[in-house]
């Protein structure tokens, strides 16, 4: 079954959404490109002169802020270009071209100024005119990304524009066509031609050498810049006699990941000589992991208890008012590789459990006091663990640390339970922020809980830390889970 997608007018059967039209980008990626590192170069040189122009009279500025502009233009370039920030994959996606620029423009300002102290340069290195370059060029820089990338983005997924122009060879059921087609559009991929084949029919070898004539008749009159092959891996005879049909093509031919395959090759590769492995379950976090999850804890913790400081006194004196003391509730908890701590709530409860059985509070606890009710709905009776991150015993974000007896219990009927411990528990976590907080009235729920906490240790990064911590901001008011 054949398909030129250019032609959607002339096949409605694969009208999977708006139709394509000729792309006004089209195969100026290499320009495109060009064009934006011309464009980074002269707005980090023009954002220097103009800073060493409105610099007042004997700062000692002189011509050194555009020497400084033009280096730093030239470390910024290079660096996206290594990172393969301008490459037509990453260009038109908002997240990425972001975290790009901010991470470059940071090394670039710390190569700049380990220079100056490390050569001891004098004058526009160390000026107060410099840290405003910095600054406004970064600025700038995230600003002009960010905006080009959100309009490529909107044109990609209107397929009103393209940077790349492919042949897919779909190795499976018409139907999973137009998912394939709505990824590639989004990123900036037009399908020129498809051809939709099914391993193991009768006339497998003959719609081989169909796909070879659809390949030759694109490539005859519009550039082609690849051959995708989607299919299962398990396919093996079929993908092999496919390339081998295909080995005359002037073109690469790409056998695209399935997705099983795929999430085995987004994990961190191994090597031992000529073999290669992916990891599939990490090790706890690494020396430089916990150093930069440390570092964010201790900021944010600090920071948060600076600012909420009035709100804890107001709540502890609330506490005290309603029931007296203890203003605090300690219970023994399990930490990093099994390490006991104590963590700490505001009561909420008229009772302090902390033995070998513990009821977990259920919707309309009468243990639970009026005023506890709102600390709980609202995760403010969460907030003195901020001194346990403080202390190093917990983090902002991870797996939530559960009572000893509840952990000796699960621990005996969920095989990955204790591998929750391979990082410090959290104030809030992935499992929370997906609806799993609460009671676990069932094995089931405590499974739910426990998977998404797996996954958080798999695929941990300074950036999940944040958009979960943000996410909690959002749903911590609306969840109807937490009593």
């Amino acid at each position: 079954m054949v398909h030129t997608d250019w032609n959607d007018e002339q096949d409605s059967m694969w009208a999977h959404g708006p139709a394509l039209r000729s792309p006004r980008i089209g195969h100026a990626r290499e320009l495109l490109q060009l064009c934006l590192v011309l464009l980074d170069a002269a707005l980090i040189v023009g954002t220097g002169m103009l800073a060493q122009r409105l610099a007042p009279a004997g700062a000692g500025v002189e011509d050194g802020l555009t020497r400084v502009s033009v280096l730093a233009a030239i470390l910024f370039a290079g660096l996206m270009g290594l990172r393969g920030a301008y490459g037509s994959d990453r260009v038109g996606v908002v997240r990425e071209q972001l975290l790009l620029v901010a991470t470059s423009w940071l090394a670039v300002a710390a190569i700049l100024v380990a220079s100056a102290f490390l050569f001891r340069v004098e004058g526009a290195y160390r000026t107060p005119g410099t840290a405003l370059f910095l600054a406004q060029s970064g600025m700038l820089l995230a600003f002009g990304h960010g905006f080009l990338a959100s309009q490529l983005s909107r044109r990609f997924k209107a397929r009103r524009a393209s940077l790349q122009s492919v042949v897919v060879i779909l190795l499976g059921h018409p139907g999973e066509y137009g998912a394939i087609r709505d990824r590639l559009a989004e990123r900036g991929v037009a399908i020129l031609a498809s051809h939709i084949m099914a391993p193991g029919s009768r006339g497998f070898a003959r719609d081989c050498l169909v796909a070879l004539q659809t390949v030759r008749s694109v490539l005859a009159g519009r550039r082609c810049d690849s051959v995708l092959v989607f299919g299962r891996w398990r396919e093996e005879r079929a993908i092999d006699e496919l390339v081998n049909a295909l080995s005359p093509l002037p073109v690469p031919v790409i056998l695209m990941a399935d997705p099983a395959i795929n999430r085995v090759l987004g994990r961190r590769q191994v090597r031992y000589g000529a073999i290669t492995g992916y990891e599939i379950r990490r090790a706890p976090l690494t020396m430089t992991d916990r150093l930069v999850k440390r570092g964010f804890d201790a900021v944010v913790a600090g920071g948060i208890l600076v600012m909420i400081s009035p709100l804890l006194a107001a709540v502890a004196l609330a506490i005290l008012v309603e029931t007296g003391r203890p203003i605090l509730f300690a219970q023994d908890r399990r930490g990093f590789g099994g390490k006991p701590f104590r963590i700490l709530k505001f009561r909420s409860m008229t009772v302090t459990e902390n033995g070998p059985a513990i009821a977990q509070a259920q919707k309309g606890d009468k243990r639970v006091t009026p005023l506890g009710a709102v600390l709980r709905k609202t995760s403010l009776d969460e907030l003195p663990q901020l001194i346990n991150v403080l202390k190093g015993e917990m983090s902002i974000v991870g797996p939530r640390p559960h009572a000893l007896a509840h952990d000796d219990q699960y621990d005996d009927v969920i095989a990955t339970y204790a591998y929750r411990q391979h990082v410090k528990p959290g104030i809030t976590g992935w499992a929370q922020v997906n609806g799993h907080r609460g009671e676990t009235r069932e094995i089931a729920d405590m499974e739910a809980r426990v998977e998404h906490d797996l996954w958080y240790i798999n695929n941990w990064s300074p950036w999940l830390d944040v958009k979960i911590l943000g996410l909690t901001a959002l749903k911590v008011w609306r969840d109807d889970k937490a009593y």
